[in-house]
Parts: C-alpha cells; structure tokens; sequence
C-alpha cells in the first residue's frame, strides 16, 4: 500500500482579473483545508501554475495587480 495522496487539478479559464485572484484565494484555502488528503494543483487556461506563482499573488502587497501579472503571463503563454 502506497501512502501517496490522490491529485486533483483545478483547470481555471477567468474572464477577468478579479475573477482570477478570486479563484487563486479561494484554491489556496482549498489547498490549506485538504494538504494531508490531495495533492492540489492549479492550471490556469491550461497552463500549470507553480506554487511559487500562487504564493508570489498572495503576499503581494497589491493582490489585484500580482494577479493581474500572473493573467498576462498564462496568457502569453498561447501567443
């Protein structure tokens, strides 16, 4: 028996800044609420965002803007 922990994914299209940062606070209580049961990961418009990505929007002093850099740059990612 293996002591490894089920992944689950959370796959977030935004349409909007606000609604990213919203998505991000609320995965990581998820995170938080569920460490020694999943392993959580967050992909936003199908790109995998790395924990430090996620933490970096959460102690930012401007959430919104840190958010708003993290949009730009998954969105980026396509083009």
């Amino acid at each position: 028996m293996t002591n490894e922990k089920p992944k689950k994914e959370l796959d977030a299209w935004p349409e909007s800044k606000q609604e990213l940062l919203a998505l991000i606070l609320s995965f990581h209580r998820l995170q938080k609420m569920h460490a020694k049961q999943y392993t959580l990961s967050l992909a936003i418009f199908g790109v995998p965002t790395r924990h430090t990505e996620l933490i970096a929007v959460i102690e930012a002093e401007d959430q919104l803007a840190a958010a708003t850099e993290l949009l730009s740059q998954k969105l980026d990612f396509w083009s």
